[in-house]
């Protein structure tokens, strides 16, 4: 084991940004689901499903992909009326979303969105991610 190194003599008063903010939530209760975001050629020879929640880490790649699965599952969402008027939720764009009010649990195995149901900028990141994959 190395040896243990002296204490730095320099004192430096540093600032650290985080991507990490409070949830307070006060008298109520919320509702965690573990998210997972997929997208995939169906009825092509490519048909693999991608996983969006994983991915590479360079800034730009990870940014793209934050702001797909954002949009896809505002759609899902939409499409599916999964909240009430008064619901209210929080995704952390990955694989957690955060809700006032449970979920219906007959649409929580999986929302599909097929690409007739995409909107114009989902369709054109979509394809940007798939021609990336061929």
């Amino acid at each position: 084991m190395a040896p243990k190194l002296p204490p730095a003599e320099q004192r430096e008063t540093v600032f650290v940004k985080t991507n990490i903010y409070p949830l307070e939530v006060e008298n109520r209760i919320v509702y965690r689901y573990d998210v997972r975001i997929y997208v995939s050629r169906a009825g092509t020879s490519k048909e693999r499903p991608v996983d969006l929640c994983k991915g590479e880490r360079d800034d730009a790649e990870v940014t793209l992909r934050h702001r797909k699965c954002m949009l896809l599952l505002r759609r899902a969402l939409q499409l599916y009326r999964v909240l009430s008027e008064s619901g209210a939720y929080l995704y952390d764009l990955s694989s957690t979303l955060f809700t006032n009010e449970p979920l219906a649990k007959e649409l929580l195995l999986r929302l599909k969105i097929p690409v007739e149901k995409l909107t114009p900028e989902l369709e054109d990141l979509i394809r940007v991610a798939m021609r990336v994959l061929k």
